[in-house]
C-alpha cells in the first residue's frame, strides 16, 4: 500500500469519527480514481473554485487539467485528472465553551534532565480560552496518568465535563488503556492524520511558545540548564496571564471569570472603589504625613514655561510567609522616565545590597553564634536639595 494512500486511510477514520459524510466520499473517491472524485466535485459546484473550505476540504490552489496516472493500494496505476491540491483537514469551528475541545501534545526528551529527572511535559490547553496546563514527566508512558490528573482538576474546578480531546498519533495517545478511557468518559478522540503535526496547530504553537519563553529566561540567568523546568511552568503562568490573540480577554479571565492581577489597584480610582478602600486610603495619608514631616518637599509656584514633572501612586500588598496580608503600602513616586538625560540629570544612583556581604554577616554570626536581627525601613529619603519641579 502506497504511503500517500495510508495517510488518505487516516483522513478517512478522522473524517468518519466526525460525521463528515461528504468529505468522506470525497476522500475514498480520490485513491479510487479520477470519475468518481470529479462527479462529486462536480456536484457540490467546488471544481472550478480558487480556493474555498467545505466540511474540512481546503483547495490550496489549481493545477493545469490534464491526465496524469496515480499508484493505487494495490500497487496498480490508473488514470486520474489532476482538477487541483486539496488538503483534508479537522474542522476549524471553535469550541462554545470551556472544555468543549481540549488540545494535547507531548514534548520532548530534552537533551538535559530537568530537576526531579524529568524529559518531557505534555500540554492541555482548552480550545475555547486558550488556558493551558503543562505537565513535567519522566517518561512519555505517564500521558494517561497525567491526563487523569488534569480531567479530574478542571471538570472538578469548572463544573463541566470534557467533551472532545485532540492530538496527533503519538503512541502515548494510541494506547489502549488512553483509548478506553475516552469512550468510558464520553469524551470524543479526535486523532490528526499521520505525518500531519501542522493540524494539532493549537498544541505545536503552545509548545513552541513555551520553549521560546524558556530559553529566553535561561539565557539571562546563571543558573544550572536543569532549572528549565521550573522556567517552563513560570512560561505557561504567564502565556495564561497575557493577552492572545485567539481570544479577546486573557486566558486567565475567561477560564476563571476574574481580571489576573486585580488584588492591588493601579489608580486612585481602583482604591476608593475598592473592598479595601479604608486601608489603601490609610497608606496614603501616611505616606503624605512621612512626606510632610520630612520635608521632602517645598511647594512653589511653577516658573512661567517650565512643566513640572509629574507623579503617580504606586500601591503594594505586604504579606507573610504564609501569604496573608500584613500591610497595605501606598507610595508617592515622581515620573522619572519622563526626565531627558543632559537635561533633567546627568548621573543616576541606586544603592544596593551586595549578595556577598550578607552571606559574609550570615557566616560570621553563625560562626560567631549571634542573634541576628531583621528591620525594615518604612520611609527612606534622600537629604541632598534637588532643583527639580515636579506636580
Amino acid at each position: 500500500m502506497g504511503a500517500h494512500v495510508i495517510k488518505m486511510m487516516g483522513y478517512i477514520q478522522t473524517l468518519e469519527k466526525l460525521g463528515k459524510k461528504e468529505s468522506v466520499s470525497i476522500a475514498r473517491s480520490l485513491v479510487i480514481g479520477r470519475e468518481s472524485a470529479l462527479s462529486i466535485l462536480k456536484r457540490s459546484g467546488k471544481l472550478k473554485q480558487s480556493e474555498h473550505q467545505s466540511q474540512g476540504l481546503h483547495m490550496r490552489r489549481n493545477l493545469a487539467k490534464r491526465d496524469v496516472d496515480l499508484r493505487v493500494g494495490n500497487g496498480a496505476r490508473v488514470d486520474a485528472l489532476a482538477v487541483g491540491t486539496y488538503v483534508l483537514s479537522l474542522p476549524g469551528e471553535r469550541a462554545s465553551d470551556l472544555l468543549g475541545l481540549i488540545h494535547s501534545d507531548v514534548c520532548g526528551p530534552m537533551n538535559t534532565q530537568a530537576r526531579g529527572g524529568f524529559q518531557y511535559f505534555i500540554t492541555f490547553t482548552d480550545d475555547f480560552s486558550r488556558y493551558g496546563y503543562i505537565y513535567l514527566m519522566r517518561h512519555k508512558s505517564e500521558a494517561l496518568e497525567k491526563f487523569k490528573e488534569f480531567k479530574n482538576e478542571v471538570q472538578n474546578q469548572n463544573g463541566k465535563s470534557i467533551k472532545a480531546h485532540r492530538s496527533d498519533r503519538g503512541g502515548e495517545y494510541l494506547s489502549q488503556d488512553f483509548d478506553e478511557l475516552l469512550k468510558e468518559c464520553g469524551i470524543v478522540s479526535q486523532l490528526t492524520p499521520p505525518g500531519t503535526p501542522q493540524w494539532n496547530g493549537v498544541s505545536e504553537r503552545r509548545s513552541r511558545t513555551l520553549l521560546d519563553m524558556v530559553r529566553s529566561m535561561m539565557s539571562h540567568s546563571d543558573l544550572p540548564i536543569s532549572f528549565w523546568g521550573h522556567a517552563l511552568e513560570t512560561a505557561a503562568f504567564t502565556l495564561n496571564r497575557v493577552p492572545s490573540k485567539s481570544v479577546q480577554k486573557t486566558p486567565y479571565e475567561i477560564w476563571t471569570g476574574k481580571c489576573p492581577n486585580q488584588d492591588e489597584p493601579k489608580t486612585y480610582q481602583e482604591v476608593v472603589s475598592s473592598p479595601d478602600s479604608e486601608k489603601w486610603l490609610e497608606a496614603m495619608r501616611s505616606e503624605m504625613d512621612s512626606m510632610s514631616n520630612n520635608q521632602v518637599w517645598t511647594l512653589v509656584e511653577p516658573p512661567e514655561g517650565i512643566k513640572p514633572i509629574g507623579c503617580k501612586w504606586v500601591f503594594k500588598k505586604k504579606t507573610d510567609m504564609d501569604g496573608n496580608v500584613q500591610t497595605y503600602k501606598g507610595r508617592l513616586v515622581v515620573k522619572g522616565f519622563r526626565q531627558i538625560h543632559g537635561i533633567d540629570y546627568d548621573e543616576t544612583f541606586s544603592p544596593v545590597a551586595m549578595l556577598k556581604s550578607i552571606r559574609i554577616l550570615l557566616a560570621i554570626a553563625a560562626f560567631h553564634d549571634y542573634e541576628i536581627w531583621q528591620m525594615d525601613v518604612k520611609t527612606a529619603s534622600s537629604m541632598e536639595n534637588l532643583k527639580r519641579m515636579c506636580t
